[in-house]
């Protein structure tokens, strides 16, 4: 008995999460993992992760705001579209606003998720994108 509880003392410790635990649980009683079960266990890691790092991780991941200002409405598509092409991996989403501005026909927002240090690459480059069409107003994190 004491073998087995070292066993599965050390397989615990190597677990990074809640979800490792439970698809040992179940392998030990014999229940067969299928499609769902994995994306479950990636989930539950996520949601509960043992290793104290991961949750620095995601506390270090910030949102960056990018806002534009235009007169022209299609920018914000122009732009939406290769930023999200560039960006992928890091982009959320759009969001019009209200213009705040009288002669500003259009104001968008663009909203990226990432740890500051990329987000400081994104707004790096759309401040150098941006020197032709000069509609970039501000940016923000979040």
């Amino acid at each position: 008995m004491g073998i087995f509880k070292d066993q599965w003392t050390q397989n615990l410790l190597k677990s990074r999460g809640l979800g490792d635990t439970v698809k040992k649980v179940t392998n030990a009683v014999g229940i067969p993992a299928c499609n769902q079960c994995e994306e479950r266990r990636k989930k539950l890691n996520r949601m509960f992760p043992y290793n104290k790092t991961q949750g620095l991780q995601e506390a270090r991941e910030k949102t960056l705001v990018v806002t534009f200002k235009t007169d022209e409405m299609m920018y914000e598509r122009i732009y939406e579209r290769d930023l999200k092409l560039k960006f992928k991996d890091r982009f959320s989403h759009t969001k019009k606003v209200k213009p705040s501005v009288s002669g500003v026909r259009a104001a968008f927002e663009i909203h990226f998720k990432g740890e500051v240090k990329d987000l400081v690459e994104v707004a790096k480059y759309i401040e150098q994108l941006d020197r032709k069409n000069k509609i970039y107003d501000s940016k923000v994190f979040k």
